[in-house]
């Protein structure tokens, strides 16, 4: 596919994320973003791109096509600015592999009766079954906080649920509230 930025034609290739390249090399990657200024920056092999680079990038370009990098929140003009660069670079095989963000599930164990609250909704341990099978297939990413007061029997309970789901992503979060100094039931 060719795309016309700036006047001047450029050849683009759509890549997903996963898919391998046609290039007989490895693929350069140029990661896409943002700095902590707010401006766009470019990197590669960890390092910010420079005029001295962007010699060394060209030549290693000739062995295989260059893939640009970003998440989907780095906005567009940045990944246009490295698609210029790589353009005034006379590179001709430019590539975008973008993934999208991970699922993130926040479930918690409330105290009282034995329940589980999913990104705010309420439900029973039998409704969390099949949403935590849905989880699997997302990939989600599942942020476990209990209820510093909600029974052992009901976190065990949820855990088991995600044990049986294969669940293999699960983040305990705020355990750093039950640190034993800093206990205020005492």
């Amino acid at each position: 596919m060719r795309e016309v930025i700036g006047g001047a034609a450029v050849a683009v290739g759509l890549l997903v994320a996963g898919c391998a390249s046609r290039a007989s090399a490895p693929p350069i990657q140029i990661i896409a973003g943002v700095d902590g200024n707010g401006r766009c920056s470019a990197t590669w092999n960890g390092k910010p791109l420079s005029p001295d680079m962007i010699a060394e990038l060209k030549r290693a370009a000739r062995r295989g096509a260059v893939h640009i990098v970003g998440d989907r929140t780095v906005p567009y003009k940045c990944i246009g600015g490295a698609i210029y660069t790589m353009q005034a670079a006379g590179i001709a095989k430019i590539g975008f592999i973008s993934e999208p963000p991970p699922t993130r599930v926040v479930l918690t164990v409330p105290r009282g009766p034995c329940a589980a609250v999913v990104d705010g909704r309420r439900m029973t341990m039998a409704e969390l079954r099949p949403v935590a099978d849905q989880w699997v297939k997302q990939d989600a990413e599942i942020h476990f906080q209990p209820d510093p007061h909600a029974s052992y029997k009901c976190v065990d309970a949820a855990l088991q649920i995600l044990k049986n789901a294969n669940w293999g992503k699960v983040g305990f979060i705020g355990n750093e509230a039950y640190d034993p100094a800093l206990d205020d039931d005492k």
